[in-house]
């Protein structure tokens, strides 16, 4: 249970705020401190956390919570100070998702906080667990990545493993689907489809037969022989790996978002029957030991894990991370980074 007394935590340098929240938020939502004291002595019970908001305002919407043994419920905002609350305006805010914070969760007491109403919100001092401080320390250092990687070998079970690929799978055709949108806009699907291979191949002068050629393939293979063709009669190298790689990276996705605009779920179901058939890869990089071969679409979605969650230290955001954070035991003892806590 945090202490009530300790109203002035350690002083937290400003270009690590952003970890501190996200951190925070991290402890919040996952329910890793369930009791809590408020700066005036108040018992505080998490029942149910809410829901986590990723945009503007509170950071977690309709909490259950007992306060002095009354239920409240209502929304909870997490800042790395108390005086956050005034530098970013939020004080000011009209906005909705902003009223009704019946809790701030705060790393570093500084001041007191006011709505728009001038009505006192209610703060906690959160401390984030040690085991989670140093767990996350250890991952965001230089060694991180190769800790992370010994830890899925040796701890994350298949079924962890197979649902996370498979969330990341769909993240990664959803985020596919918002570029091709976008770009579609401006020009058409035709055209987007006609960038997508040229950046790929270097060709540009792709037929709308070609577009309507993979909306009617059948399966996979068919596809690659449409490609195949396709990259004959334009004279570029068309041996299986270029075939291959055009499938994964661009048909697949264009097909994927292609099926959501016109509303034909069979073609966004035919995106991801392609994606069962791709070619096989060996897994050994990937450390999961049950695993031999990543088909062409799971390497795809490989390399989405590091470029968006692994190259941008997302780890608070990753199922993997969050095992790790939770269970990891180092051998030796853990990174400091004193200047963050």
């Amino acid at each position: 249970m945090a202490n009530v007394n300790d109203r002035n935590s350690k002083k937290i340098e400003k270009n690590f705020s952003p970890i501190v929240e996200g951190l925070m938020a991290y402890c919040f939502r996952h329910k890793l401190e369930k009791s809590l004291l408020s700066t005036k002595g108040e018992k505080v019970e998490i029942i149910d956390q809410g829901i986590y908001n990723r945009k503007e305002g509170a950071d977690f919407f309709n909490a259950k919570m007992y306060i002095d043994n009354i239920l409240w419920v209502g929304n909870v905002l997490i800042i790395p100070r108390s005086s956050d609350w005034y530098v970013r305006g939020y004080q000011k805010s009209s906005n909705d998702f902003f009223k009704n914070i019946i809790l701030a969760l705060v790393a570093e007491v500084d001041t007191d906080i006011t709505d728009l109403d001038g009505k006192t919100i209610r703060q906690c001092c959160y401390t984030i667990p040690e085991n989670v401080r140093n767990n996350y320390n250890i991952l965001i250092s230089d060694e991180g990545c190769e800790a992370c990687q010994n830890f899925r070998k040796d701890s994350i079970t298949r079924l962890t493993a197979h649902a996370w690929m498979a969330a990341l799978e769909t993240e990664w055709l959803e985020e596919a689907t918002q570029i091709f949108h976008k770009n579609a806009a401006k020009s058409s699907w035709h055209g987007v489809l006609s960038s997508a291979v040229a950046s790929s191949t270097v060709i540009t002068n792709l037929s709308e037969k070609f577009m309507s050629d993979i909306i009617k393939a059948e399966s996979a293979n068919e596809a690659r022989q449409i490609i195949k063709d396709f990259l004959a009669l334009t004279h570029k190298p068309n041996s299986n790996n270029a075939v291959e790689y055009i499938l994964v990276n661009v048909i697949i996705p264009w097909l994927f978002a292609y099926g959501r605009h016109a509303r034909k779920e069979t073609l966004c179901d035919k995106a991801f029957d392609f994606t069962e058939v791709t070619r096989s890869y060996s897994a050994e990089s990937f450390y999961f030991p049950y695993v031999k071969q990543l088909n062409g679409a799971e390497t795809a979605t490989v390399r989405y894990l590091k470029k968006e969650y692994c190259d941008k230290k997302r780890c608070c955001s990753c199922r993997f991370g969050h095992e790790f954070m939770r269970h990891y035991k180092s051998s030796h003892k853990a990174l400091q980074l004193s200047m963050l806590f």
